[in-house]
């Protein structure tokens, strides 16, 4: 089974405490399967929601159809992207991350490589499908309007479109935040791996001034 399509949502601010998972599968089959996954707290509460489509892989199935767009260059050939947050321990200080096109972190559309340097899970290896909903969770980061200390972009949701499983530990985000004024946006990115296509991830995101 392979995950076409996975929707995170971030039902209220993720405190730093120790959290458990919980998974079950809705639906059942043999070549459809509706998974859910839950973070839950050690006050009880649970934090995010998260529903993942599997289907079943078959290539014989569908025709292969070619992703005609162009790649980001490799992160070998991309210059490190270091952001520090001076007496704080960030999401920046769990990855490494390059820049792959524009200015991520700093205003605009931006493609950036990220990779995590430690695991989700504890004891836990980190799946490539796990990685890229890591680095598509901060497209909206990437492609920021604003600098962090004039607004607030936060986003409540996350869905991640597959047209194939990613592979390896690096994963390009090239990502674009819109908004039309209004106290709120989205974020639409496409996902990219070493190998090359991958999909595409949206956010719905809420602004507000700091």
């Amino acid at each position: 089974m392979g995950i076409s399509r996975i929707t995170f949502e971030i039902e209220r601010q993720i405190p730093k405490m120790p959290a458990t998972t919980r998974v079950e599968t809705l639906r059942s089959g043999r070549k459809v399967q509706l998974v859910r996954g839950q973070l839950i707290g050690t006050d009880g509460q649970v934090y995010l929601t998260a529903h993942a489509w599997l289907i079943r892989i078959d290539t014989d199935a569908a025709p292969n159809i070619p992703f005609d767009g162009s790649l980001p260059k490799p992160p070998s050939d991309c210059p490190p992207l270091t952001i520090e947050i001076p007496g704080q321990t960030t999401f920046f200080d769990a990855v490494e991350m390059r820049t792959a096109s524009g200015t991520p972190f700093a205003g605009g559309r931006a493609t950036a490589w990220m990779r995590q340097r430690v695991p989700l899970v504890a004891d836990e290896s980190v799946s490539p499908y796990a990685i890229t909903a890591f680095a598509a969770d901060s497209a909206n980061g990437v492609s920021r309007i604003a600098p962090f200390e004039e607004l607030i972009a936060i986003n409540t949701d996350l869905t991640v479109y597959f047209a194939r499983k990613p592979v390896g530990d690096w994963v390009a985000i090239d990502a674009s935040t819109l908004s039309q004024g209004l106290g709120l946006g989205m974020t639409d990115s496409m996902v990219y791996d070493a190998s090359g296509f991958v999909g595409r991830s949206n956010q719905s995101i809420f602004f507000d001034a700091t």
